[in-house]
């Protein structure tokens, strides 16, 4: 016997053409919503992808901004990214003085060369980028759906973001299951 799973179902919801494939129920925002989510998530993946491009060709270039700021008890290397993180790690404050400066100036080279090589603008779209996923995600969640294709927009919408997940967005889940109930009036 075949074992039918919710990912499943909505995954088969989320392959069906409702979102850009020209069977766009008229009158019903959230079907627009849903694809104006759906480019959202495209647009920040291309942002993320873009920035972690660049991020690990500084890497590449200059190392992690950081310091070695002291060994382990099984003898690994114990880094610090910040100053707080040096004075969790070192006692002795002259060695703090200076692991701190060596930082600083690491730092100040990442940021220069992340400003000369597009990173620093690449996170900055990224974020906003984010931000605007964000938001239109948020307005899917609140929103109703007036018609089953709504209702399968949204879904795929669900299906998105529990992909690869163990756990559903249960929110997106209950929300469309109002949405049916409205829909069929029970």
């Amino acid at each position: 016997m075949t074992k039918i799973s919710w990912r499943g179902v909505l995954a088969g919801a989320a392959g069906a053409p409702v979102v850009g494939g020209g069977l766009e129920e008229a009158g019903d925002p959230m079907v627009e919503l849903c694809r104006e989510w759906r480019d959202a998530w495209a647009e920040a993946g291309r942002c993320w992808d873009e920035r972690v491009r660049l991020q690990r060709e500084l890497v590449a270039r200059l190392g992690e901004p950081r310091v070695a700021a002291g060994v382990a008890a099984d003898g690994a290397v114990l880094h610090a990214w910040a100053d707080e993180r040096i004075d969790a790690l070192v006692s002795d404050a002259e060695a703090r003085a200076r692991l701190k400066a060596e930082l600083a100036e690491r730092r100040a080279r990442w940021d220069a060369e992340a400003d000369a090589c597009g990173l620093s603008d690449a996170e900055r779209r990224e974020d906003e980028a984010d931000g605007r996923l964000d938001t239109v995600l948020r307005a899917v969640l609140a929103g109703h759906a007036a018609s089953l294709r709504g209702v399968v927009a949204k879904l795929d919408v669900a299906a998105t973001l529990g992909a690869g997940e163990d756990d559903l967005p249960w929110a997106f889940l209950h929300g469309a299951l109002g949405d049916l109930r409205g829909i069929a009036g029970a």
